[in-house]
């Protein structure tokens, strides 16, 4: 009987390890992915500051934290404390490593590099 219930007890670990990487950043979309990660200002319009995007879907927009998503390909912004959007065009080029936002409202394009260390 103990053999039983120790067998039991190891099948349900296994089965919630195994389930735990149905959630987090496997909720991303395979282009959501694309985004994750630390992105520095390539040109003036960007200015001089860095985005992270984080898997939670919240991302650090020059110091403030910010909510994302992509929908209709666009991404849009908006503040943790607010219901106030940005929405922006998007395109990835050379590899992912460039991403370059176009501002849906003001037209104003802004070049991000990606971030690797080194």
């Amino acid at each position: 009987m103990k053999k039983i219930l120790v067998n039991a007890g190891m099948v349900i670990i296994l089965i919630t390890v195994g389930l735990s990487g149905c959630f987090g950043e496997n909720s991303l979309s395979e282009e959501e992915k694309k985004f994750v990660g630390s992105w520095v200002a390539y040109n003036e319009e960007a200015g001089y500051g860095h985005i992270t995007f984080f898997s939670n879907k919240t991302c650090n927009l020059v110091g403030e934290i910010n909510n994302w998503k992509v929908e209709n390909q666009k991404i849009i912004f908006w503040e943790q404390d607010s219901n106030v959007q940005s929405w922006y065009t998007y395109s990835f080029s050379y590899n992912n490593t460039m991403l370059t936002l176009r501002d849906v409202v003001n037209g104003i394009i802004s070049v991000w590099l990606k971030y690797t260390p080194k």
